[in-house]
């Protein structure tokens, strides 16, 4: 498997497509949008990393379900690397930032029903909005205690 970009100018790519070396069969990958600057796919040849022009990192299957997104970076990232262990994805931002993120499993967040995404979020924060009539919209937002995971979640 490999993967090749191509677009207007030479600070962008327009289309990703994936080949399959052995069959010679080559797919449209749009899943990572449109605005994609540095890629870099695993060892395995499975998972796609992609930086785009928005400062958003997306990590997915090469098969074009809907990728991972990882925001931190504070405009585009034309650098992208895969552990290859398979364990971490590493981007660089024209903000003079490196970032870490360890390789994410299962689906992403945005794409889980309402009640399971709202679940997991609560498993990861001690931040909670709670109703408050005295606020403008209704609502606040609570800091509660964080005592940590007493089982890290499987996800």
């Amino acid at each position: 498997m490999t993967v090749t970009g191509f677009g207007n100018d030479a600070t962008m790519v327009g289309v990703l497509e994936v080949l399959d070396l052995e069959s010679g069969e080559v797919q449209l990958l749009d899943s990572h949008g449109p605005r994609t600057l540095g890629m870099a796919l695993g060892a395995r040849g499975e998972v796609l990393a992609t930086g785009g022009h928005d400062g958003v990192l997306r990590v997915g299957s090469v098969s074009g379900e809907p990728p991972h997104v990882f925001f931190g970076h504070d405009g585009p990232i034309p650098e992208v690397a895969v552990d290859p262990r398979g364990r971490w994805v590493a981007s660089g931002g024209q903000d003079a930032t490196i970032r870490v993120w360890p390789m994410p499993e299962g689906p992403p967040f945005h794409t889980l029903p309402y009640e399971e995404l709202l679940d997991r979020l609560r498993a990861v924060t001690n931040l909670r909005v709670v109703p408050d009539e005295q606020s403008a919209n209704g609502y606040r937002i609570e800091i509660g205690p964080f005592p940590g995971w007493a089982e890290v979640p499987e996800w």
